[in-house]
């Protein structure tokens, strides 16, 4: 069990950057399409990751990301559902050769 756990923290922040990284770009490519949905991303802190709906001259939050690493996990806020907060997981595949 600990071997596994240790496991999952070793890949950890290979796997937030992985994460923040696909918002980022998949924000890059909505806005790049549209005029009524732009969206920007911020880091307030090494744990914490915002995608932001950019609105005229500021930015709104619109998801927050909260990287949990003593479950570990990602708990995920979304500011436009107050009622929706909710949590990602990791878990580590097993390959069978």
């Amino acid at each position: 069990m600990n071997s596994e756990r240790e496991s999952l923290l070793a890949m950890l922040p290979d796997k937030w950057e992985e994460f923040k990284n696909a918002f980022k770009e998949e924000g890059r490519k909505v806005s790049e399409r549209s005029h009524l949905l732009q969206f920007g991303c911020d880091e307030p802190n090494d744990h914490r990751f915002h995608v932001n709906r950019v609105v005229g001259s500021g930015a709104v939050v619109a998801l927050a990301f909260t990287l949990d690493s003593v479950v570990p996990r990602i708990i995920v806020e979304d500011y436009w559902n107050e009622s929706a907060k909710d949590a990602l997981g990791f878990v580590r595949q097993l390959s069978i050769d």
